[in-house]
């Protein structure tokens, strides 16, 4: 497990830095697409390997397929399209809203009830962030402004996808 994570941990790491690379060279799409193929081989085959449950009627194949386009397809393909058009220093800055998201978005649906030090914790997550980077590091400017709502929609709907996951998990 903890090999596992350590794996997770450096690919999610070293996105924004491959991004940056690879993204002149190959376009958003195709790469979401090749992660996306290679994402299904690799759940099939561990699903074969474990004997997970499938999804059992429209409304579980409904939700399933809304976590695939929050969780997967759309949350990728926002990010690399922000990352083409801000700074790695900005994308990397907004990665942290994951969690702040998680946590928002459950108390707007109902789903939890944060406690004052989570909203704590949300507060201190993002004021720490920006000092960290710098706050003079952070671009605002017209050009780059597109990318960061770009990227910060797709950590949204990460969040988004984490929490409605919960439930089928």
């Amino acid at each position: 497990v903890i090999i596992a994570l350590l794996v997770v941990q450096f690919i999610y790491a070293s996105g924004v830095f491959l991004g940056k690379v690879l993204l002149p060279v190959v376009p958003a799409h195709v790469i979401v697409t090749l992660r996306m193929i290679i994402a299904t081989v690799a759940f099939f085959t561990a699903h074969r390997v474990i004997g997970g449950k499938t999804p059992r009627n429209g409304a579980d194949w409904a939700k399933f397929a809304l976590l695939g386009v929050l969780g997967g397809a759309g949350n990728q393909f926002l990010i690399l399209l922000g990352l083409t058009r801000t700074t790695a220093i900005n994308a990397t800055i907004l990665t942290p809203m994951i969690p702040i998201f998680t946590v928002i978005f459950g108390w707007l649906l109902r789903r939890e009830r944060p406690s004052p030090l989570k909203w704590l914790g949300v507060a201190v997550a993002a004021v720490g962030t920006v000092y960290l980077i710098g706050p003079d590091r952070v671009s605002l400017e017209s050009g780059v402004a597109l990318g960061n709502i770009l990227v910060l929609t797709g950590m949204a709907f990460n969040a988004l996808a984490f929490l409605l996951s919960k439930e089928m998990l």
